[in-house]
């Protein structure tokens, strides 16, 4: 299974030069807000594309919607964007279905 580089390197939006500052401008004033460095759910968690498409209507719960989960999330559902899509070993990433 790949190590925490690969995943915080893999499964990210692509952000032009001036959104990327302004990406890592929100994660410091929200690791500040939490009390926590949201660096470290860069391993797990696509917070590029979830900045650039629902970050302004953060609600300060610290809980994002399924849609940007990597495929090694504790909690990878079929509501993720990557649910489907290629493993490093040739398969096919397949999110899980909650209930309940």
């Amino acid at each position: 299974m790949p190590n925490d580089q690969y995943w915080k390197s893999n499964y990210n939006t692509s952000l032009s030069a001036e959104n990327e500052t302004r990406f890592n401008n929100w994660v410091a004033e929200q690791s500040k807000q939490r009390g926590r460095d949201l660096n470290g759910d860069l391993i797990n968690y696509d917070l590029r594309g979830y900045w650039l498409n629902e970050g302004s209507k953060d609600t300060g719960s610290g809980h994002m919607p399924d849609t940007y989960k990597k495929p090694n999330h504790d909690s990878f559902s079929n509501e993720s964007k990557y649910s489907g899509a290629s493993d490093p070993m040739g398969g096919k990433f397949q999110g899980g279905k909650w209930l309940g």
